[in-house]
């Protein structure tokens, strides 16, 4: 079982990398950028913030840059469906708003859902842990390997509580009470990608954010690379539920990493990949050897 598993890992990685062929170097160049260049842009403005006050930029800055994150994320994927950009779909299944008769009434619980998270389930959170903050948030600006040495630490420590806490959202009657409201669209799209139960929401999403920061100690976490840990957390997730799965893409790039047609397809098929960042897990509980099962066939019959 174990050979079989490890022989999984290594076909899977292969997999990856001709998936992406050429385009890997342009991910890869665009990967560098991305975290080279990110953090930067927010010490820009950062210096123009009351920085010395730790409560008002923990509550003020993790707000603002979830809303405005998520809504780049989706004004993003907004355009490619205006555009009818197809080239890089996962499958040819019809976009929700193409197939699905209640995809009206389904739009009318989403917004509400979003509006009740965002506007102020979040923010009341966020003010209430807010006086247990314990970030840097002096006005010198983290060294890029602190952040290359802390963010991937901050992912592997994320994607261990996302598989657990996503695993046991699986089990029957908690899926029936809290789970099932975000596979209620089948088909994913990145506007639902935080269309959640608020329990789900504090459990999976905002407790795996913080979980990782605050193990390693948040005493020696900068605000700002806070803020980018949030940033990359938003994108990887709506890149994972957008229905894309772009080669270019700097997203999904580190090893032994889940993809987006990962997650397409734990919502497709309902069964196994709860990982997010990494597939460690998944790999030892052989969790995700339907998904396994099922690009073999796949590619065996192209």
């Amino acid at each position: 079982m174990f050979r079989k598993r490890l022989e999984n890992v290594i076909w899977y990685e292969i997999y990856k990398i001709k998936a992406r062929g050429l385009w890997i170097f342009v991910a890869m160049l665009l990967a560098f950028a991305y975290y080279y260049y990110v953090p930067h842009l927010i010490y820009m403005v950062y210096k123009y913030t009351p920085h010395e006050n730790l409560y008002i930029m923990y509550v003020a800055g993790t707000y603002l840059t979830h809303i405005i994150s998520f809504t780049l994320a989706n004004t993003f994927y907004i355009v490619l469906h205006m555009l009818k950009v197809e080239k890089w779909r996962i499958n040819s299944q019809p976009w929700p708003w193409e197939s699905d008769k209640d995809w009206y009434e389904k739009v009318i619980k989403l917004i509400k859902n979003h509006a009740f998270i965002q506007l102020f389930f979040l923010p009341m959170t966020l003010i209430i842990t807010g006086h247990n903050a314990r970030y840097q948030h002096h006005l010198k600006e983290p060294d890029f390997s602190e952040t290359m040495t802390q963010i991937p630490i901050f992912m592997l420590i994320e994607s261990f509580w996302t598989y657990t806490i996503h695993r046991i959202l699986h089990e029957p009657w908690l899926y029936k009470k809290i789970h099932k409201k975000h596979h209620e669209f089948g088909v994913s799209i990145t506007a639902a990608n935080e269309y959640t139960h608020p329990l789900e929401f504090v459990f999976m999403n905002s407790l795996g954010l913080a979980v990782g920061p605050f193990l390693y100690g948040q005493q020696k976490v900068h605000l700002i690379t806070w803020y980018f840990w949030i940033i990359i957390r938003i994108f990887i997730t709506s890149d994972s539920h957008s229905g894309y799965q772009f080669p270019w893409s700097p997203m999904h790039l580190i090893p032994f990493g889940t993809t987006a047609e990962h997650h397409y397809f734990h919502h497709s098929h309902n069964v196994g990949n709860y990982s997010s960042f990494f597939t460690i897990l998944e790999t030892i509980l052989g969790t995700d050897q339907p998904y396994i099962d099922y690009i073999r066939k796949k590619e065996k019959s192209l």
